[in-house]
């Protein structure tokens, strides 16, 4: 059976089998396109999630690190004398958060509100709600990225001024569903939107959201369309926007740096003053010259051998014949030898006008000019000169005046510095 077309005969079956094969094919190539473009779709919504986890992360960690310099900064302030940082600067650079956007743009806003442990965040074309978002994410800032980002992905779109295509549904990763219009994504619905809405499954929340979003942008796009400011514009909405936002964002850097200037100012006065105080306090009594308690302290006494009140110009330490006597600072023996009342004596110079005397020793390890480093041994105890047993003389000496030696006795750099 079959009929001829010139020499050719032409069998019905091998028509319809033609036919089939070519149907065939073509639903082929339009089902590999569509997976293709899908893929695409797909790997756009992977490479913005990762982009923005990492800006999250490095924004979170960026703050945390200016905080606690800021922090440490201010704490040393009132010890070093220097000025503090009023406010903590924090940079946040969210899509929309620092935008501020003109004439028709500017009425599409966010809100975002809580309830329980969900985070509501809605967006108005006008005074239409066109999208509710629904998370349940920790970290409030994502909530208000993913709504900040699809606000800006809005503007974008009606800034184009192109004609809307029909609205495309397509499967996400995790039950997730992406709306797409003019082949971009413009959000997605994920489970937490279906279950807050008591949707069947998360496609029929997504197509719920996509036909109320389109009804939206249509009246919310002709509105924008006889705006005559925006008609008059040669430039596309998105780059009047971007170029407010990185003006935004150059002023926050600005003032960003200014801060970390201040910061690097005082680090480097801070340095100079540790390097000043440190040197000071290694030139400083500040340690027990002996282990020993005191057995008379600094002030009027009756003395042992004359029976009348005499004033003590040290404090006596406790400490058995040849116990290690150790230099209480840094300093340059300025006297060995024979002393007066105290028997075999060293005198340290420690600078700054600052002096200590060690009295009573049974042997001085050291000679006069050699310089002697805070806690090293300089003398044994003993029971040289007037005294009625052994223990240690110990006095503090400022410009010539012996002073209490007991705020010196146990000081560390802070303590030292309040009394400098």
């Amino acid at each position: 059976m079959g009929f001829k077309l010139g020499n050719i005969i032409i069998r019905p079956y091998y028509v319809i089998l033609s036919i089939f094969l070519i149907a065939v094919i073509s639903y082929s190539a339009s089902v590999t396109l569509r997976i293709k473009e899908n893929q695409q779709v797909v790997e756009q919504y992977k490479k913005e999630k990762a982009a923005f986890l990492q800006f999250n992360t490095q924004t979170t960690e960026f703050n945390k690190h200016i905080s606690n310099i800021v922090n440490i900064n201010n704490r040393l302030s009132p010890l070093l004398g220097l000025k503090q940082i009023d406010k903590t600067p924090a940079l946040y650079l969210e899509p929309g958060s620092s935008t501020q956007p003109s004439g028709v743009l500017e009425k599409i806003t966010v809100t975002t509100t809580k309830k329980g442990k969900a985070e509501i965040s809605r967006i108005f074309l006008g005074k239409n709600m066109a999208l509710e978002l629904v998370s349940r994410e920790k970290d409030p800032a994502k909530s208000s990225y993913r709504a900040n980002l699809v606000a800006e992905r809005i503007k974008a779109l009606i800034a184009k001024r192109t004609a809307y295509q029909k609205i495309i549904i397509r499967p996400f990763e995790k039950n997730n569903y992406g709306i797409i219009i003019n082949n971009s994504l413009i959000f997605t619905i994920t489970p937490h939107e279906a279950h807050y809405n008591n949707s069947i499954n998360t496609l029929a929340q997504a197509q719920r959201a996509a036909r109320i979003f389109h009804n939206a942008l249509i009246t919310f796009s002709k509105e924008y369309s006889h705006n005559s400011k925006h008609q008059q514009e040669k430039l596309p909405g998105t780059i009047q926007i971007n170029r407010e936002h990185l003006k935004n964002t150059t002023a926050q850097l600005s003032h960003l740096n200014t801060v970390i200037s201040k910061i690097a100012a005082n680090t480097t006065q801070v340095e100079d003053k540790i390097k000043k105080c440190y040197h000071r306090f290694k030139q400083t009594p500040s340690i027990r010259p002996v282990a020993g308690n005191v057995l008379s302290a600094y002030g009027y006494r009756l003395s042992s051998f004359s029976g009348k009140v005499i004033f003590h110009k040290g404090v006596d330490l406790s400490a058995f014949v040849g116990t290690p006597v150790k230099a209480s600072a840094d300093g340059y023996v300025s006297f060995t030898g024979w002393h007066a009342g105290h028997g075999i004596t060293v005198i340290i110079n420690h600078g700054y006008g600052l002096e200590t005397l060690y009295g009573h020793l049974s042997k001085a390890l050291v000679r006069k000019g050699q310089r002697v480093s805070k806690g090293q041994r300089i003398a044994k105890s003993g029971l040289t000169g007037l005294t009625t047993g052994p223990h240690l003389h110990y006095e503090v000496i400022n410009k010539g005046t012996a002073i209490n030696p007991m705020k010196y006795l146990n000081l560390d750099i802070l303590s030292a510095n309040k009394i400098w």
